[in-house]
């Protein structure tokens, strides 16, 4: 009985590992969704105030994603009020004293550039996505209990396509970074795009392509798309618009939706990459280890004992 119960639950720890690993990405995905509805929403319907900095927090060396905060200290309701904002740009371009405009909405205050998400749990989040990564292809793939037959193709589709998938994924990936990345912190050269043609042929609704004009007229972009997030509907709509670099889209006012986009791929891709590393190294230490085991035994002019029944153990 002991025995069965051990059986049953070896074959089924990979669901285990596989529901872990999707409840952590779950947490991830929705934190980040979380904050990006916050922050679009807080700069479209908050209450703007006008502000100005007073001071500095540092940031920490530990955490990647920590850029410092400003101290902003601004005027609500006839009272004086001061607030710490994380910053995405770092402090270098701001000095005491320099006005920025304020928006409140709620528990939550931002600015216009900086959408004040907090560091620690940005990094968390990541780091829990990660781990989700590995729980679930642990699960589904390198630990998969599967015949001899399968043994082979899912080898194959590990072992090569991982890399290849990667190796194609990543570069994309960091084309994208970077102007997303920009839009969703306020960079790039303010304008106005307006939709020519549209295309809703795919599954995931309409995108438009069309023309953009920055406010000072010095960039004229023709047949560009607009990323996600815009308020462009019909052919002739005008929407706010920022130009990041990116070679075949302008980004909405506010970033979009495309940062959060990129950073759930980033985040399998990066997964995956980890987990192959890691299975590539656990591979290679089982090798040495039947090797040196099997040199043991020749060296000693022993052999290994057979079964009971007869077999050697392979």
């Amino acid at each position: 009985m002991t025995s069965l119960v051990a059986v049953l639950a070896s074959r089924s720890r990979w669901r285990l590992w596989a529901a872990a690993g999707g409840a952590l990405i779950s947490l991830a995905v929705g934190f980040f969704g979380f904050i990006a509805y916050r922050d679009d929403a807080t700069l479209k319907h908050g209450e703007r105030a006008s502000g100005s900095v007073v001071g500095f927090v540092q940031p920490h060396g530990w955490d990647p994603f920590d850029n410092g905060r400003l101290v902003v200290s601004y005027s609500r309701g006839g009272e004086l009020r001061t607030d710490r904002i994380w910053v995405d740009d770092g402090l270098d371009t701001y000095a005491l004293g320099d006005r920025v405009p304020v928006f409140v909405r709620g528990s939550h205050v931002r600015t216009d550039k900086e959408p004040n998400d907090p560091a620690p749990w940005g990094s968390a989040a990541v780091v829990t996505g990660l781990l989700g990564v590995g729980f679930v292809v642990r699960g589904l793939v390198v630990r998969w209990p599967r015949s001899e037959e399968s043994e082979g193709r899912f080898g194959l589709i590990w072992w090569l396509g991982v890399p290849v998938f990667c190796t194609l994924l990543l570069p994309l990936i960091a084309s994208d970074l970077g102007p997303a990345y920009d839009a969703h912190r306020g960079r790039g050269t303010p304008g106005v795009f307006v939709a020519t043609s549209e295309d809703c042929g795919g599954k995931g609704g309409c995108s438009y392509t069309g023309d953009f004009r920055s406010d000072d007229g010095t960039v004229v972009r023709k047949d560009v798309g607009i990323a996600s997030g815009s308020q462009v509907h019909d052919v002739g709509d005008a929407s706010k618009a920022v130009d990041t670099g990116s070679d075949g889209y302008v980004y909405p006012a506010g970033g979009g939706h495309d940062w959060l986009y990129v950073t759930g791929f980033l985040i399998v891709a990066a997964g995956l990459a980890l987990v192959w590393v890691a299975s590539v190294a656990d591979a290679v230490v089982t090798r040495r280890g039947s090797a040196f085991s099997v040199a043991g035994w020749r060296r000693s002019g022993s052999r290994p004992r057979r079964r009971a029944g007869g077999s050697r153990p392979r």
